[in-house]
């Protein structure tokens, strides 16, 4: 059976041009390495098949390829694109198809890197719901057969 982990990627605030970060504890009193992304300790400790990232067109999707995890000059052009798509909010799924790849190799598993709507009003909301039941029920039968 496949396992997948579904996960949040939002925006905390810069000071001094970096993200702010935190370090977790799951319950057995060791303390994660400080980072901003929740979801780079909770893969590691769970070590699913398939990792789903999900955020908006300014989430800080920079972050995942520049401080947590430590990429060197692979795709470097590609990243200071994103870079700069993240700096004005406009990231776009092409943006982030030419970066699961590489993450793939990094984490060993299944990446998708996938772009949902603000929620700032009623419609934005009803889309994610339908996006998310679509990812459940593709997984669920990818996981069937």
């Amino acid at each position: 059976m496949t396992t997948t982990l579904f996960t949040f990627l939002g925006r905390v605030p810069k000071k001094e041009g970096r993200y702010r970060v935190t370090r977790y504890d799951f319950g057995d009193g060791d303390l994660t390495d400080p980072v901003a992304f929740f979801g780079w300790p909770l893969a590691q400790r769970l070590r699913p098949d398939r990792l789903v990232i999900f955020g908006t067109t300014g989430s800080m999707w920079d972050h995942l390829f520049e401080v947590d995890q430590n990429l060197g000059s692979q795709l470097e052009e590609e990243r200071l694109e994103l870079i700069k798509a993240t700096e004005s909010k406009s990231v776009c799924r092409e943006h982030l198809e030419r970066m699961e790849e590489l993450l793939e190799a990094r984490l060993e598993c299944e990446v998708r890197l996938r772009l949902i709507p603000y929620c700032r009003d009623e419609a934005e909301q009803v889309e994610l719901l339908r996006r998310f039941s679509c990812q459940y029920v593709k997984t669920l039968f990818d996981a069937l057969f």
